[in-house]
């Protein structure tokens, strides 16, 4: 998964955004920061399938989410 995009969240400096914009990461590194909740919420990823994924919550507490998911409650 690729770090592709963020939507920037109260409080998060944009700062630690840009130190993930561009990296790839494997599932397992992915879901092991979800897990650590280490990931800047509002981060974007993009899987090899094209499919979006957009971290929720805050450090230390956070779940990834299907961006067409978070569309549909929008």
């Amino acid at each position: 998964m690729t770090a592709v995009s963020f939507q920037p969240v109260t409080c998060v400096p944009r700062e630690d955004y840009r130190d993930f914009l561009g990296c790839r990461f494997s599932p397992t590194e992915i879901h092991a920061g979800i897990s650590a909740g280490i990931w800047p919420p509002g981060l974007i990823f993009q899987d090899a399938d094209n499919k979006v994924w957009l971290v929720i919550g805050s450090y230390g507490n956070q779940r990834l989410e299907p961006w067409a998911r978070i569309l549909r409650i929008a």
